[in-house]
């Protein structure tokens, strides 16, 4: 469910003192883009927090060797965003390179709290805060889905959306503000 994590991201944030935070997303082509950017704007409402077109990029959820883009988004981040969402863990790594680059650290100069726990990246310091999905049991399902669907077509029934519940797992990327933050 990206668009209940996305809502479950921005409470942790708000909770921990951030009323300004941003989203570096995938494109808005992919279902889960779209659901994450509808529960980030939901939220963000909910809780009385500014929605600021400039503090949202829509990009590739993809690794990439260039990080302009992110560079230039950065720089027209306002200056009082204290905390990013990424739509996943490789934008939320690479946000982590370009302020390291530019000399920042999480999470002393900025937080971060991603979409997708990702064993590889278990070496990153401070190891992310993130909504796990359920990415082997989505897997499964949905092969079962297609293998009753292969089997037989008409008994397998109509088509079914599942909606896995995902879970918010705290870790050092996020600070907490004090009443100044």
């Amino acid at each position: 469910d990206s668009k209940e994590g996305a809502h479950r991201l921005v409470k942790h944030l708000a909770d921990m003192g951030h009323r300004h935070i941003a989203l570096i997303n995938g494109s808005l082509t992919a279902s889960t883009a779209r659901y994450r950017l509808e529960g980030y704007r939901e939220a963000l409402k909910l809780y009385d927090l500014e929605y600021a077109e400039e503090n949202v990029l829509e990009t590739s959820f993809e690794p990439r060797n260039d990080l302009t883009e992110i560079e230039h988004w950065l720089d027209r981040l306002r200056p009082e965003v204290t905390a990013i969402i990424a739509g996943n863990n490789v934008l939320a790594v690479e946000v982590i390179r370009t302020l390291s680059a530019r000399g920042r650290r999480v999470p002393d100069d900025m937080s971060i709290a991603c979409f997708d726990e990702w064993a590889a990246y278990a070496e990153i310091d401070p190891f992310l805060t993130v909504i796990s999905q359920q990415a082997y049991q989505f897997g499964y399902l949905g092969m079962q889905l297609l293998i009753d669907r292969i089997r037989d077509g008409e008994a397998a029934g109509p088509w079914k959306k599942i909606v896995l519940p995902s879970q918010l797992i705290v870790r050092r990327s996020v600070r907490r503000l004090g009443a100044e933050g």
